[in-house]
């Protein structure tokens, strides 16, 4: 289960958003899809709100009792804004939700790869064979236990700094992989991670050189993340370019370029809601 989601600071500035408030006003218009953020986010990670009739989402949106109509309504209207998909089989999904709710969107991954570690962390420890069933009720508390500590909430982008009192914030564990003077590597990795839903490991030996040396050069944490986001608006749609998305290109020698281009906004663009990393 996913505690929470993420969403842009300028969320209300935004074109889209702000001819959903003139239309249907604050309370019924931006809260209520902002209601069905959260509910998505944690009854329905995917952002595909299935088996669900318009009685279903006017619940999870919060309307009252006989006010259906006016539900069906606001979801015609956010249908016509490309806040809301209608899919091939009639489904309604939240628009490109993965793109910005990687972290709630692979909660069910996260979940799953903390029990099977749990269940081989308990095997290891206890054995199998006789002691096996006698163990089973220890294994599943332990199972649920580490799925709660490993699958953690959305960390906030720009995460803050790394220091001794905070450093299991960002891994969700006691100690994060840091070396070489507090290098975040874990922190930055999991980052690119979780926006592209990749499996790089921060303790590669070519990863971690790459990143030492920029911040040998004074670079820090946030700059990373910047850049992570960055190239992937840039390269993420680009068959050419996404290749490319990994730390070895990303934390090359051309990482201070990455960092200070100019994101260039395309002809005709009205501010889509798609350009936020996160809503």
């Amino acid at each position: 289960m996913t505690a929470d989601f993420r969403i842009n600071t300028g969320v209300l500035d935004h074109p889209k958003i702000k001819k959903l408030i003139r239309k249907k006003g604050y309370e019924e218009g931006f809260i209520r899809l902002f209601r069905l953020w959260g509910w998505t986010a944690e009854n329905r990670p995917k952002g595909i709100l299935t088996n669900m009739d318009m009685d279903d989402i006017a619940i999870a949106m919060n309307f009252p009792d006989g006010t259906t109509e006016q539900c069906t309504d606001l979801i015609n209207f956010l249908i016509e804004l490309r806040l809301l998909d209608k899919l091939e089989n009639g489904d309604l999904a939240l628009h490109d939700w993965k793109d910005h709710n990687p972290f709630a969107y692979f909660a069910p991954e996260r979940k799953e790869a903390a029990q099977k570690a749990a269940k081989a962390r308990w095997q290891k420890k206890r054995g199998q064979g006789v002691n096996a069933g006698r163990n089973a009720d220890g294994m599943r508390v332990a199972m649920r236990k580490s799925e709660i500590r490993n699958a953690p909430s959305p960390i906030p982008i720009p995460i803050p700094l790394i220091n001794s009192s905070n450093e299991g914030l960002l891994s969700g564990k006691k100690h994060a992989v840091r070396s070489d003077n507090g290098i975040p590597f874990k922190a930055i990795i999991d980052d690119l991670n979780k926006k592209l839903g990749t499996r790089f490991s921060p303790t590669a030996k070519l990863t971690q050189r790459l990143i030492k040396a920029r911040f040998k050069e004074g670079f820090c944490l946030e700059n990373f993340l910047i850049v992570n986001s960055k190239k992937i608006r840039e390269w993420g749609n680009n068959p050419k370019m996404v290749g490319n998305l990994k730390p070895a290109t990303l934390y090359s020698e051309k990482f201070e370029g990455y960092l200070n281009q100019k994101e260039i906004k395309a002809a005709g663009d009205d501010g889509d809601l798609d350009k936020y990393d996160q809503i």
